[in-house]
């Protein structure tokens, strides 16, 4: 079989690294005598199952109850974890920092993927530098990963896919031939298709467009004028033509949360006022992170549900976002009691 390039300028490349089943394999990492077991990782409060590694979706499903579950845990030997966002947190910065060591341009584009720009590297033996990524990942925290490498960023998402899915691929794929290109796509079912909502997903399955493949072939004037923009982006992406650039900088968050259910009802004020201040100091450093000199007075507001599930929302404005503990503690007070000001 011919091995015929991609038309596109080879000095572009990306990359999208993942870590595998994240949370589980952060639990794995500082617990080694975990390998080989199926974990769950729980929600707060220990709600429902919101995270399983590769041996455990064999008989959980993402959002199964876990006193639903209980029977099937026991019966598989199955490891359950509660969530450890701390943990996630400090893993996922310490990877995201392994992954951009290998280029000067890096996205991180979520708590365990990202997207590293290899452009100006034609000519690199990607399947080397794949591997090594790999490894010095695996080795340095842990953490299990699959790489995919392509032209573009929704061809490396395919990649990445076939990576994680394909055991004999051993987690790295690099689309750069044609018949790479067209395996991928063809195996990559068009609601997993990078960008495809539900809504379009309903109705390209209803005509017959099964696969990303299939998605790819159609008529580009079909996409522009029946689909979006976005679609028609996803669609010159599919053909091999760069036109989703890398976020070097992701954008100021409008909205920062930290929440938490307590694990029991509970009426004593002065538990709910230090998960007030806990959580308030939270967000006030994320804040502090985001550098956000030009909020005013930003609003801090606080949302309990009462005995039969009835929010009681209260709402204070921040003298300003460098948030003092002494500070905090006055305004969680205020929140706990349900005062406004």
């Amino acid at each position: 079989m011919s091995q015929k390039l991609l038309p596109l300028n080879p000095r572009q490349m990306v990359g999208l690294a993942d870590g595998n089943s994240f949370y589980c394999s952060c639990e794995e990492s500082v617990q080694p005598w975990l390998y080989g077991k199926p974990i769950i990782v729980a929600s707060n409060n220990d709600g429902c199952a919101i995270a399983m590694n590769r041996l455990a979706k064999k008989y959980v499903k993402m959002g199964d109850a876990m006193f639903q579950i209980t029977d099937t845990i026991r019966e598989h030997g199955i490891v359950t974890f509660s969530s450890n966002y701390e943990l996630y947190g400090d893993l996922s910065n310490r990877m995201h920092s392994i992954f951009s060591s290998y280029t000067p341009n890096y996205e991180r584009y979520s708590i365990d993927e990202g997207f590293l720009d290899f452009t100006g590297m034609e000519g690199f033996d990607f399947e080397k530098l794949g591997r090594d990524i790999i490894r010095s990942t695996r080795r340095g925290i842990g953490i299990p990963i699959c790489l995919g490498i392509a032209p573009t960023k929704v061809l490396a998402k395919a990649a990445n896919k076939l990576a994680k899915t394909d055991d004999a691929r051993r987690g790295l794929y690099i689309i750069d031939t044609e018949e790479k290109r067209v395996e991928a796509l063809k195996k990559l079912p068009i609601g997993d298709v990078w960008g495809i909502g539900r809504r379009h997903e309903k109705r390209l399955t209803a005509m017959g467009i099964r696969t990303a493949y299939d998605f790819s072939v159609l008529p580009r004037e079909w996409v522009r004028k029946n689909m979006t923009v976005v679609c028609d982006r996803l669609w010159r992406e599919m053909n091999g033509t760069p036109c989703i650039s890398l976020e070097l900088a992701p954008p100021d968050k409008q909205e920062i949360c930290t929440s938490r259910a307590f694990g029991k009802m509970t009426s004593d004020f002065n538990e709910v006022k230090a998960a007030v201040v806990r959580y308030l100091s939270s967000s006030a450093r994320k804040l502090r992170d985001q550098d956000a000199h030009d909020l005013d007075r930003p609003v801090v507001r606080n949302t309990v549900k009462d005995d039969v599930f009835v929010d009681l929302e209260a709402v204070h404005l921040l003298p300003e976002f460098l948030v003092f503990p002494a500070e905090q503690h006055g305004i969680a007070c205020q929140l706990a009691a349900g005062g406004d000001q």
